[in-house]
């Protein structure tokens, strides 16, 4: 999940991607979000649930985030 934050911890809006797999492969996730103002915080939270066991592990690496060039 993506969640935006002005400078005074309001939320201004927050967006989700989910996956359903059935494999146990590195899988890559791309979401594309757009900020409401420059001023503001982006968090970034990766998380798994409903793991087929307790024995089953959940990694994640790599994780960037993008800014385009200004037009």
């Amino acid at each position: 999940m993506l969640r935006e934050e002005t400078t005074g911890n309001a939320i201004v809006n927050k967006q989700a991607t989910t996956m359903t797999l059935g494999d146990t492969d590195w899988h890559q996730v791309t979401a594309a979000y757009t900020a409401e103002d420059s001023g503001d915080t982006l968090h970034y939270f990766v998380y798994a649930s409903n793991l087929a066991s307790s024995s089953q592990n959940f990694l994640a690496d790599c994780l960037s985030l993008w800014a385009p060039s200004a037009p």
